[in-house]
C-alpha cells in the first residue's frame, strides 16, 4: 500500500509545473470493525470450492440485506436493484468482488495524511470517510481552491460540486493534523 502511495505520489506534477492533485480511495480500519476477521474470510473464500464459494457468497448477501428486510419490510430484490444503480455494478458481482478481493490493506486516515504530506509533500484538502475513504491531495491549496477551480478544466469543476454535494464529506480548509 505504502509503496503504491508513494509511487502514484510520483505522478503527480510538481508547483513549478503547474502543480496537480492526488485522489486515492483506501480501505479505512476505523471505518470496518475487524479487518483481520475479513483477511481471514477472503484468504478461506479464496481456497474454497465454488459449491463453498456459493454458500459464502449467500449467506454474506443476505447479512448486507437482513436488517432492512427483517426489520423495515424491505423488497430484497428491490434493494439488489437499488444497490445496482447505486454502485454501477450487479450486487452479486459487488459480493463476490468484495469477497474475493485479497491481498487488501487497511490504513488509518490520519497515517494516510501523514505520510502522503511527509514523503510526498502534498496538502490534504479533502476526505470523504466511508469503509472506502477518499483523499484528495494537492500541491498547493491556492491553486486548487473552489474560486480557482473555474479557470480549470470542466470536468474538474463537475468532480468538485459532486464532491460539495456529498452529506458525509469533511471539507477541510487545510492544511490539518487530524480528522
Amino acid at each position: 500500500l505504502w509503496t503504491a502511495l508513494e509511487n502514484s505520489c510520483r505522478l503527480v506534477k510538481p508547483p513549478e509545473d503547474g502543480g496537480g492533485l492526488l485522489l486515492v480511495a483506501l480501505y479505512a480500519r476505523e471505518m470496518v470493525r475487524d479487518p483481520d476477521y475479513w483477511i481471514y474470510i477472503k484468504q478461506l473464500y479464496l481456497a474454497v470450492d465454488d459449491l463453498a464459494r456459493g454458500k459464502m457468497e449467500r449467506d454474506y448477501g443476505w447479512w448486507i440485506l437482513r436488517e432492512q428486510v427483517m426489520q423495515k419490510g424491505r423488497n430484497p430484490f428491490q434493494m439488489a436493484e437499488d444497490a445496482r444503480l447505486q454502485r454501477g455494478m450487479n450486487f452479486w458481482t459487488d459480493v463476490k468482488d468484495w469477497l474475493g478481493g485479497y491481498p487488501i490493506e487497511f490504513s488509518e486516515a490520519a497515517e494516510v495524511i501523514r505520510f502522503v504530506q511527509q514523503r510526498c509533500g502534498l496538502v490534504p484538502v479533502k476526505v470523504e470517510p466511508s469503509t472506502v475513504t477518499e483523499f484528495l491531495f494537492v500541491t498547493d491549496p491556492k491553486r486548487f481552491a473552489p474560486a480557482q477551480l473555474e479557470k480549470r478544466s470542466k470536468l474538474l469543476k463537475e468532480w468538485h460540486e459532486e464532491l460539495l454535494n456529498q452529506s458525509r464529506m469533511v471539507l477541510l480548509d487545510g492544511p490539518f493534523f487530524q480528522l
